[in-house]
């Protein structure tokens, strides 16, 4: 508890004894040494404008895929394993760009990582972040900023709005319409108003189709949290339930992670019916790696797989 308290409140002693300059130079070197960005104004050296794009593009739709405690190693395309996981992944992955050193702002903590993801602001050490505070200012919105470019933009979470604090930050962040607390069970579940991934999916679905395109659709996955039973269906796709269940019978999370694999594949097989698949650019991301994960670096702790796939 203490050492939360001062994580929480104070800066470290490295970074409030580090030189003002030093600091900024050594930021300079990460955030503008490309040439497709130039600062704004010589005052606010952090402060950039993009002044060169790789391609254009406007008008393709956008599916964000945010999966609860993503880790690298649990995706058969990215670890080079063969668990038969992630087959619906993988395909996405497979025809796309991999971003091999990509790092949450927490270790896990998913407020912090979908807060990011949706302001592009990460949480700094000593300073407030997504429901502690970096709310009451200006920073960017991804649903607004893209509502301003005519996109229809919608996020879903299988959850209730109290849930993290997720519904009421997607409604900030200037997503027209934010379904969690809304949604029907469609599958069956333990407890009997429970829904989770499918369910998410589905509407998701449902919404894309009857919108006027583009669209920004964004996916924050729930089975992969504790605790992983009461997200898991009872049935799926035709005895899913007990397959996964058998080959994953000691590892809970990957049992939920092939789950949430198959809801995106009933997803991605609804965009196909709908011919939206070919003019859709899919980015896969986690909110944050694994909780409890320790490994023999430092940087593994915030390493997550960053997949765009166009």
């Amino acid at each position: 508890q203490q050492g939360y308290a001062f994580q929480k409140y104070h800066l470290p002693p490295a970074q409030a004894a580090m030189d003002p300059q030093k600091a900024l130079e050594t930021a300079k070197h990460f955030f503008m040494s490309s040439p497709q960005e130039q600062p704004v104004d010589p005052h606010y050296p952090l402060l950039r404008r993009r002044v060169q794009f790789n391609a254009d593009a406007r008008g393709r739709n956008v599916v964000i895929l945010v999966l609860e405690s993503l880790q690298w190693k649990s995706i058969d395309a990215l670890a080079g394993t063969s668990t038969g996981a992630t087959p619906h992944l993988d395909k996405l992955i497979a025809q796309g760009q991999v971003f091999k050193q990509f790092y949450s702002s927490s270790p896990d903590a998913s407020l912090f990582g979908i807060g990011t993801i949706l302001s592009g602001v990460c949480r700094i050490t000593g300073f407030p972040y997504y429901g502690r505070g970096l709310e009451t200012v200006s920073v960017s919105a991804l649903g607004r900023l893209f509502a301003k470019e005519g996109y229809q933009t919608y996020f879903v979470q299988a959850s209730s709005y109290k849930w993290m604090y997720i519904g009421p930050l997607a409604r900030q962040m200037g997503f027209t319409v934010y379904s969690g607390e809304d949604l029907t069970p469609l599958l069956p579940y333990r407890a009997k108003e429970t829904v989770s991934d499918y369910e998410a999916l589905m509407r998701l679905a449902d919404s894309v189709q009857a919108a006027s395109q583009p669209f920004l659709g964004v996916f924050f996955s729930l089975s992969t949290h504790e605790p992983f039973d009461a997200f898991y269906p009872l049935a799926f796709g035709n005895g899913a339930e007990k397959t996964f269940a058998q080959q994953f019978a000691s590892d809970k999370y990957t049992r939920n992670l092939a789950y949430t694999d198959w809801a995106i594949g009933q997803f991605v097989g609804r965009l196909k019916q709908a011919g939206l698949y070919d003019n859709t650019v899919f980015i896969l991301v986690g909110d944050h790696p694994r909780r409890g994960f320790s490994g023999s670096e430092p940087k593994e702790m915030f390493r997550i797989p960053f997949v765009l796939a166009a």
